[in-house]
């Protein structure tokens, strides 16, 4: 016996059996309920006090209003007006903005680049623009479903309609 054997320095630990492995420093912790340092502290009950019956019905003291809680509205009104001005002059500034990106990109690309493809005529608006291209494809997917020609043969606007849909998909 020596004087050591009574003190344990874990080589116990890694002896051949398995006592919980990596499970026992991986499994979540049980939840226990707060303690100070001191463990619970004993807490005194609270009375509980019973409301007076006084014959006739207590009603809560009735504020008056006063000039300053009016000027309060006042001013909060105030300052979301004034907010909302601000937003719709930011609104407007980037609306122009826009208007003229697309005004630029319609008179410097889109008209030049449409007129080269055989676009015809000078528009007044933008819609008529668009629903005389619509109209344009429309006559365009109308020429490419039309019959074969008698001898079995598409015919030349035909084939020219379809490789214009087929152009038009990319």
């Amino acid at each position: 016996m020596s004087l050591f054997d009574d003190i344990d320095l874990g080589a116990d630990d890694y002896s051949g059996e398995k006592k919980g492995g990596l499970s026992q420093f991986t499994s979540k912790p049980v939840q226990k309920k707060y303690q100070p340092f001191g463990g619970q502290m004993p807490q005194a009950p609270q009375p509980q006090y019973e409301p007076i019956d006084y014959g006739y019905e207590v009603q809560p003291a009735q504020r008056q209003s006063n000039v300053f809680d009016e000027l309060d509205a006042y001013d909060g009104i105030k300052k979301a007006h004034g907010q909302f001005k601000q937003y719709a002059s930011e609104n407007e500034r980037s609306a122009k903005h826009y208007e003229g990106l697309y005004d630029d990109f319609v008179k410097n690309e889109f008209q030049p680049f449409f007129n080269s493809v055989g676009g015809f005529g000078d528009f007044d608006n933008d819609d008529e623009m668009l629903s005389f291209i619509d109209q344009m494809k429309a006559d365009e997917v109308k020429a490419s479903q039309e019959e074969d020609g008698f001898f079995g043969g598409a015919s030349d606007r035909k084939l020219a309609a379809q490789e214009n849909l087929h152009l038009s998909k990319y």
